[in-house]
């Protein structure tokens, strides 16, 4: 999980708050705003492609749309406004098992206190080179691995962890000399960091290109 930089709101977000608000008795929520697929396109740009939670790809057609406050808690007007929206992926959903669901299909209403809008709850998040995600703070930890149950192994997520974990290595290991990975690691850290599409599972990647460059 890495931190979320929200843009600017979508015009068709705004444009489509506007006619129910403009239409007698119509109800404004996120259930009533038509034409979702440009949100969730301006969703997965910000993300870099990335599902908020588990970090997999997801594009527009393959994501929903979750709500940090869930619609269940929300005031009115909450649940459209945009900085309260990620872009999620399926959840594992079609896996028939409730165990093996993952992100906000595990989570379904629950509150979370990690959030990848509030960067400080992402600072005690950890990696093992298993693929597992950890955190030092317990109710961070808690979430991890019960609420979003991104330690899943029915859904592949330490498996695909694990495998980024390890090509990193190997790159590491061949890229260049001792005198010169720090800023090797440094380039490929800012790389992931101002790309439009970010590699999968992004969050683990970063986590070991900057335990790597305070080594140095």
């Amino acid at each position: 999980m890495i931190p979320i930089n929200k843009r600017e709101k979508p015009k068709v977000l705004t444009d489509a708050l506007h006619e129910l608000r403009s239409t007698p008795s119509a109800v404004v929520c996120w259930g009533e705003v038509r034409n979702q697929r440009p949100i969730r396109e301006a969703l997965c740009r910000e993300q870099g492609g990335l599902c908020a939670y588990c970090m997999r790809r997801i594009d527009p057609d393959s994501s929903h749309v979750e709500h940090i406050i869930p619609q269940s808690a929300c005031e009115p007007g909450q649940d459209v406004a945009y900085d309260n929206m990620l872009a999620v992926c399926d959840g594992n959903e079609g896996a028939g098992d409730g165990s093996a669901l993952i992100c906000d299909r595990a989570r379904r209403d629950r509150a979370l206190v990690v959030n990848p809008l509030k960067p400080e709850t992402l600072r005690g998040i950890k990696y093992y080179g298993n693929g597992k995600i950890d955190s030092d703070d317990e109710a961070v930890r808690k979430d991890l691995n019960e609420t979003l149950n991104l330690n899943c192994e029915a859904a592949y997520l330490p498996q695909n962890r694990k495998a980024a974990i390890e090509a990193l290595n190997e790159w590491m290991k061949s890229s260049a000399s001792r005198r010169s990975i720090v800023s090797a690691c440094k380039k490929r850290r800012d790389g992931i960091e101002e790309s439009e599409l970010k590699p999968e599972y992004a969050g683990a990647l970063l986590y070991f290109l900057d335990r790597r460059i305070r080594r140095g």
